[in-house]
């Protein structure tokens, strides 16, 4: 099995300004999913509209700070399309109109991978949890 990391890059000679993303416009809903949400996304919301910052490049993956980054990615058509045949899990995409460099950029995607979560993998009723301190005791 083939693992890849994805992450944001702070070398500025690719990025340009880290982050590349600051601001977007409607990005109060996508909020509201917060730290850990990964259940799959059912109810429809307001896509933000990441507003890139002047001197930034655009790269296969970009850092917005509005959108959580643990939850959703924001991914070029280019690196989505490499990573997709190559899941096996359910995920969502949305597509984004950011704006940036004096146009309209419509090639980036919102990403979420959507596992099931700890309540669909573990059967909390019937299991037993035991609680062990890792301090080593001195004996005398």
């Amino acid at each position: 099995m083939k693992y890849f990391r994805i992450q944001h890059s702070t070398n500025l000679k690719e990025v340009g300004l880290f982050p590349q993303c600051t601001d977007a416009k409607n990005y109060t809903e996508i909020q509201e999913f917060g730290l850990g949400y990964f259940d799959k996304i059912s109810n429809p919301f307001l896509l933000p509209q990441p507003i890139l910052r002047n001197k930034s490049k655009l790269t296969d993956l970009l850092n917005v700070v509005p959108v959580s980054s643990p939850v959703f990615l924001v991914l070029s058509d280019d690196l989505l399309n490499f990573i997709i045949p190559r899941i096996n899990v359910g995920y969502q995409r949305w597509k984004l109109t950011s704006h940036g460099q004096g146009e309209i950029i419509t090639k980036y995607n919102l990403f979420h991978i959507s596992n099931p979560s700890e309540r669909q993998l573990i059967d909390f009723k019937n299991s037993e949890f035991i609680l062990k301190n890792n301090e080593t005791k001195k004996e005398e």
